[in-house]
């Protein structure tokens, strides 16, 4: 039995007394499979065979999977780091140096870190990173463009060069999103007001349209337009929604009357997926208590 077996015997045992943290692992634990070193050696292979296949790290529209393979091959060069800081034996693993194209640092710049030889580089002087934020700034006003409204979830990460970590860039999104925030149009609209504004608007244009189709007195079913006269009419006396599934019942209900309308006239339907997805995270978790309530009622148990 060697000295490692011993170790881990050892670890286990003091787990289970309670003497410590059961998720306390012992760095012998870290060789799956393989040994770490050359985990992170043929993570560096699959990065290099990426690049040079599909130039995907080096292209500018995803630059935060540049920043996402960095922070791995970080993470696994500093679990090597301190195993072989802690080992007596080396290992006979050897280990490619990184991939430039996210970032150029050594494993031996890891473990000289861990052994306090070499300090981390420090941040940029501030100058510079007013200078990275309005760059950051300016690439998300690009970005919004594209963008219909200015509510819309709007998300994004960009970078620049390879001599910042990410966690600069991460200090550079947060000072540039929130400057980024500070410039969009206040907020004086009354959204209640101007939801059933546009609500009577959409069962006016459906009206007016089932109207106009049935004065041209072409191929058209009087019938099914005259159901969607009345359906509009219906929704444009009742109340507006006020919860999530009136608002569900009225959004069915016009595209019901574009249906009809698009059938009507022989064009093609087109299916609307545009919906909001803050609204879709609502219908999914008021999906996810409904089926909740649902299986109480059926262990009898009563909900309410």
């Amino acid at each position: 039995m060697n000295a490692s077996t011993i170790q881990t015997i050892a670890l286990k045992l003091l787990q289970k007394l309670k003497l410590i943290p059961n998720d306390l692992i012992s760095l012998s634990q870290l060789d799956y499979q393989v040994p770490l070193e050359k985990h992170l050696d043929e993570y560096r292979e699959l990065i290099t065979t990426i690049e040079n296949q599909t130039q995907f790290f080096s292209q500018s529209k995803t630059p935060w999977s540049r920043n996402h393979a960095l922070i791995h091959d970080e993470y696994l060069s500093f679990l090597c780091a301190c195993k072989s800081n802690t080992s007596k034996s080396k290992s006979g693993s050897p280990v490619r140096d990184r991939p430039k194209v996210i970032g150029n640092t050594t494993t031996q710049q890891h473990t000289d870190i861990v052994n306090d030889k070499q300090k981390p580089s420090t941040l940029p002087d501030q100058a510079q990173f007013e200078r990275d934020v309005e760059w950051y700034q300016n690439k998300m006003i690009e970005r919004s463009l594209g963008f219909a409204y200015w509510e819309e979830i709007f998300d994004c990460s960009f970078s620049r060069g390879a001599e910042n970590s990410p966690t600069y860039w991460h200090k550079v999104h947060k000072e540039a999103s929130r400057r980024f925030e500070q410039q969009l149009p206040s907020e004086d609209l009354d959204f209640k007001a101007s939801y059933r504004e546009l609500n009577r608007l959409a069962l006016f244009i459906i009206n007016v349209i089932a109207g106009c189709l049935i004065d041209t007195q072409g191929k058209i079913n009087t019938d099914t337009m005259e159901e969607i006269l009345q359906i509009t009419h219906n929704l444009w006396n009742d109340k507006a929604p006020r919860t999530l599934e009136q608002h569900d019942h009225v959004v069915s209900q016009l595209l019901a009357c574009l249906k009809r309308i698009e059938i009507n006239t022989n064009s093609p339907f087109t299916e609307f997926v545009h919906y909001d997805e803050i609204m879709n995270i609502q219908r999914l978790k008021q999906g996810s208590d409904h089926d909740h309530s649902n299986e109480q009622g059926n262990t009898g148990s009563n909900p309410w």
